[in-house]
């Protein structure tokens, strides 16, 4: 059976709903239920050079900042780095810092692998995040799982980014990672709850048959970008009941009563019909919010308009495509409406 962690993202997939204004205050005491809770990983933010800050925030714009909400180093600390947010070569090594999450889209790859290797070299581990999983081919796939069999990377991650993964394409995936990933290296899995799959989908992964180690992230709250996350307090509980380990649930509570409840109520997060769409079409969250925002559409008319965005534009939000796309749609709506307006005029 398989040795299954939790990592938990709050402090850094959360930030998506309140723009990572965490205090350095509420910050220390969410880690510190967090580690009362004995989840194994525990992600302190971004780190980002251009958009980071110093205090009060999880979005740091110097790893030496992560140090403000540290209070000691007992816990398995990672922070996430999207690929060209930082500098690797300007990056100190942190003792408080277990590992980066290096996050990265398919045509960067070789950019990432080099990324990777600087990470390393600077004391780090590294946890793979190759976003957008499903847009990989096997044989793509494989060929990304043979170069990163060279680098000693700690974990491989599938990523289903804009939550929009059946349990089979996980199990898919997974099959073909755990039967050619070096026997060491982790497997991770990081779910969204765009089609309301990412508990099923983490509950079938840990059922797989598998030796292999299993690193699986989740938010307390479900706290996250647009629908949100796989939960911490569910999965936890699961675990608990199911894989003997051994969590405490009530910190977890207590992180929800003290702080996020209140966020909640201000920043919605969670399930909504335009996020199901945009997971049926796997395309970024952000256009079917756009489309909601314009309070005049049904859901009908968001789906047919996301239904035709471009294979080539879906991945990343583009508001000025997304406009045109409502223009379009707006002006055939009055086409249709006029014609069956004289159709019925000169029938009658």
């Amino acid at each position: 059976m398989a040795n299954i962690n939790v990592l938990d993202c709050t402090l850094r997939d959360g930030g998506y709903v309140n723009n990572w204004n965490f205090s350095n205050e509420i910050s220390i005491k969410l880690i510190n239920s967090l580690r009362k809770s004995k989840i194994e990983y525990i992600e302190l933010g971004y780190i980002n050079k251009k958009n980071g800050k110093c205090k009060n925030t999880t979005m740091f714009n110097n790893i030496e900042c992560i140090n403000n909400i540290i209070t000691d180093n007992d816990a398995k600390y990672v922070i996430m780095l999207d690929l060209g947010d930082f500098d690797i070569d300007d990056i100190e090594y942190n003792s408080n810092i277990f590992g980066i999450r290096l996050t990265f889209s398919k045509e960067h790859w070789k950019t990432a692998a080099e990324d990777a290797k600087k990470i390393i070299a600077k004391g780090f581990k590294v946890f793979l995040q190759p976003m957008l999983t499903l847009c990989y081919t096997d044989k793509e796939l494989l060929e990304l799982i043979n170069v990163f069999n060279e680098i000693d990377i700690y974990a491989f991650y599938i990523v289903d980014t804009f939550g929009a993964m059946q349990s089979d394409d996980v199990l898919r995936f997974a099959s073909l990672i755990d039967d050619n990933l070096r026997s060491d290296v982790k497997l991770g899995f990081h779910a969204h709850n765009n089609l309301q799959l990412a508990y099923s989908n983490a509950i079938a992964l840990v059922k797989m048959s598998s030796n292999r180690e299993l690193i699986i992230d989740s938010s307390v709250y479900g706290m996250g970008r647009a629908a949100g996350n796989l939960n911490t307090e569910l999965f936890a509980d699961y675990l608990i009941k199911n894989f003997n380990k051994e969590y405490e649930i009530e910190p977890l509570l207590d992180i929800i009563d003290n702080f996020l409840s209140m966020i909640y109520k201000e920043n919605y997060w969670g399930y909504s019909v335009p996020h199901y769409i945009s997971g049926i079409y796997n395309c970024h969250p952000y256009y079917s919010s756009y489309l909601a925002d314009k309070k005049e559409l049904s859901a009908k008319d968001i789906e047919n308009i996301v239904k035709n965005i471009s294979e080539t534009k879906k991945y990343e939000f583009d508001k000025n495509y997304i406009e045109k796309l409502y223009v379009k749609h707006n002006s055939n709506k009055a086409i249709i409406y006029n014609y069956e307006f004289l159709k019925r005029h000169i029938s009658g």
